[in-house]
Parts: C-alpha cells; sequence; structure tokens
C-alpha cells in the first residue's frame, strides 16, 4: 500500500519509483530526477535507481540498475578499486607516471637503495612537482608516513585549501576517509550531481570541514537506537551489536520462527536496517585503521619505557590521547575528553585497574567521572605519563 503524501509533487515522485526522496508539505512540481526503471511504485529496499549516470575521472560505474544492494557493491568496488590503484602506486612507485612522467623519484643515493633492496623494505621515495600535484596518498602511505597534503594549483585552489581541516584529523581517520574515496556515482536520493565523493546515502566522504570517519560511528549509534526503540515498540528486542532480534535470552531469533509482530518490524525497517548495516560495516574498516595506529604508538611507548625515556613516552602518550576512543589504546570505559580535547584513559590502559575516572593524556584537566560525578585534575604533574613506572 502506497504512503499518505504531503503533496501531488511527492506522489509524483513516488510513483515514478523514487520512494526515499524527503517529502515536502510546498512541493507542487516534480523535480528532476532522470528516469526511474520501473513504472509501478517501488517498495522497501528494492528501489531501483536511475540508469547510466556517471561521475568524472573515471571514478564511477555506469549502466547498472537495481536496488540498495547494488549501490552498496558500486560504491565498494569503486572505492576499493580506487584504494587498490594508489596502493600498487605506493608498493611500485616507479610504475606510477602523470602524463607518462614519473610520481616519484628516489629520496636516497643508489649504494643506500641497494641496501633497502637487500632487506626487503620499501626504498624511501619522495613525489616529483607532478607527483605533489596529481599523485594521492594511499591509506597505507599516510598510516606509514602521515598525511601530506597535496599541492594546490592557482589563486582559488589555494585559498580553499587554506580552509581544509583535513590535515587537522587523527592521522587513522585521514587514512579511513582516503580509503573511502572516489565513487560519484547515484545515491538513494537518484543521480549525484555534485560530483563530489559520496557514500550511497548522501553524506560526503571527503570533505573540508566535517570528519567521515566519527560521522559513521553516529550513524550506527543513532540508528541502532532508533531500531531498538521500534522494536520495543511492539514488544520485541533489537540487539544493536548483533544486528538482529533477538529472544529474552539474547539469542538471535531465526527468520523462520519470525511471528506477526517480527514480521512487521523487519518489513517497516528496510531501509533503516540496510542503512544500518552499511554504517557498521564502515565503522568496522574505519576501527582496523584505528587499531592499527593503536599499535604503532604503542610500540612507541614500550620504545619509551626500554629507553626509561620519560619525554619519548609523555610525547607517545598525548599522541594517543589525540584519537579518539579506542578500547585498545584508552581502555575500557570512556570518560570522554579532558578539557584539552584530548581522549582521556581509564586506569585499565596503563595496567592500574579502573580508577572510576578518567585520567588526562598530560597537562590538562581530567574528565568529569562517570561514577561519582566528580571533576578530576590531571594525574600528578604529568598525567598518564606519571602512572607508567619507567624512570626508575
Amino acid at each position: 500500500m502506497a504512503p499518505a503524501f504531503y503533496s501531488p509533487g511527492d506522489q509524483a515522485i513516488y510513483n515514478r519509483g523514487f520512494s526515499f526522496i524527503p517529502r515536502d508539505i510546498y512541493r507542487i512540481g516534480d523535480p528532476n530526477l532522470g528516469t526511474s526503471t520501473t513504472a509501478a511504485p517501488a517498495t522497501g529496499i528494492n528501489t531501483l535507481v536511475p540508469q547510466n549516470i556517471s561521475g568524472t575521472s573515471g571514478e564511477s560505474n555506469t549502466g547498472y540498475t537495481g536496488g540498495i544492494s547494488d549501490l552498496i557493491t558500486s560504491f565498494r568496488d569503486t572505492v576499493g578499486a580506487r584504494t587498490a590503484r594508489l596502493e600498487d602506486a605506493y608498493d611500485n612507485p616507479s610504475t606510477a607516471k602523470i602524463f607518462g612522467l614519473p610520481a616519484f623519484k628516489q629520496d636516497v643515493n643508489p649504494a643506500d637503495a641497494g641496501f633497502y633492496v637487500g632487506e626487503g623494505m620499501r626504498i624511501p621515495q619522495q613525489r616529483t612537482m607532478l607527483g605533489k600535484m596529481f599523485q594521492p596518498q594511499s591509506p597505507q602511505e599516510i598510516m606509514e608516513e602521515g598525511y601530506k597534503p597535496a599541492t594546490n594549483i592557482g589563486i582559488i585552489s589555494n585559498l580553499l585549501g587554506g580552509f581544509d581541516q583535513f590535515g587537522n584529523l587523527p592521522r587513522p581517520d585521514q587514512a579511513f576517509i582516503t580509503s573511502q574515496m572516489g565513487y560519484t556515482g547515484p545515491t538513494v536520493f537518484g543521480e549525484n550531481q555534485s560530483g563530489l565523493s559520496k557514500d550511497i546515502f548522501g553524506l560526503n566522504t571527503r570533505s573540508a570541514f566535517g570528519n567521515y570517519a566519527e560521522r559513521v560511528g553516529k550513524e550506527v549509534d543513532s540508528l541502532g537506537k532508533a531500531l531498538s526503540k521500534s522494536a520495543s515498540k511492539r514488544g520485541l528486542s533489537f540487539d544493536a551489536s548483533k544486528g538482529s532480534l533477538v529472544d529474552s535470552a539474547g539469542n538471535v531469533i531465526d527468520e523462520d520462527d519470525y511471528d506477526a509482530a517480527m514480521k512487521d518490524f523487519i518489513n517497516q525497517t528496510k531501509m533503516m536496517r540496510a542503512k544500518y548495516n552499511f554504517y557498521r560495516q564502515q565503522e568496522t574498516e574505519r576501527n582496523e585503521f584505528r587499531e592499527q595506529e593503536a599499535e604503532r604508538i604503542q610500540n612507541q611507548l614500550k620504545a619509551a619505557a626500554l629507553a626509561k625515556d620519560k619525554a619519548a613516552a609523555l610525547a607517545a602518550i598525548k599522541e594517543q590521547g589525540k584519537q579518539d576512543y579506542t578500547p585498545s589504546i584508552h581502555g575500557a570505559t570512556d570518560y570522554g575528553k579532558d578539557s584539552g580535547g584530548n581522549q582521556s584513559f581509564s586506569g585499565d590502559s596503563i595496567g592500574a585497574g579502573d580508577l572510576g575516572f578518567g585520567v588526562a593524556s598530560g597537562g590538562m584537566g581530567g574528565p568529569v567521572s562517570n561514577r561519582t560525578g566528580r571533576g578530576r585534575t590531571d594525574y600528578m604533574d604529568g598525567g598518564l605519563a606519571d602512572l607508567v613506572d619507567i624512570y626508575d
């Protein structure tokens, strides 16, 4: 049964197969959304998208039809292919060409290059001028060497580049966002006419001011809560961590055992569950980069401990504080940010047990305890560094 609409314009959009366009009480006409691939009203998750929609620079797929699953497949294939190209250029720099000219050049003399080859290591490289302008970094290059902004061309590009906050994001978030760029094809709303990299639900994956890595976590949280609330209204339980309906013991209910209320929930939440599962996968991929960064910084901290180097330990800890909450870095309890805007730590992160309050990374006041409600100042003079027994 088709839903009720605010306006004839909304009804016309729905009849053409675009069932996910937001309704507008003031809409009097049907916007130019391309040609739907179905004359009958689309339902639920199987809404068809416009055909033969292409993006720019070969970064988008064309000539396919289908529903959300097809959009997701197209998105994954497109961003995966782009990432593979960038990683191949990073791993095999001699093959990376811009207008037929090299994008990289060796950053060591030939004698030293032989050492790296003999050790099975990547020869240090630097970008040529063309490489700085046209060869994007791969996600792994960002993880290993840090983000390096491209050289901008022209007055407008330089002005816009000055406002870009991407370079201030945590390293793993930069790498994750880079791995999700390149898809400029259709979204659930129809053709992407902006030419910008977006995901299939219309979010910009690369933004001058936002953080897509942070946004996917917020989407998972809000959608999970909404699905749980929707299930609860029907006397059901939706386990967000499992993405499924569960029984009173927390066991996933088999679809063959669904009753009428469960089937109604599944039918009414098709779009929301598809979106939730998409962002859960995005969050998983993002966390893989964050865990990789956690390991890198933990290795720095271990090296500082072995060297009894307090300054190096404090530097590593402060770098950890700049990362978004990651259990393997900050401990089992998320105590929020300290007064300097850095992520705090729970005591178990350094083997001290859960102290009942968050410890700041150094030099700033700690967050409010989520057990006692009392505010905390920094732990001694050096924050978490003074809990690490490496100086005796």
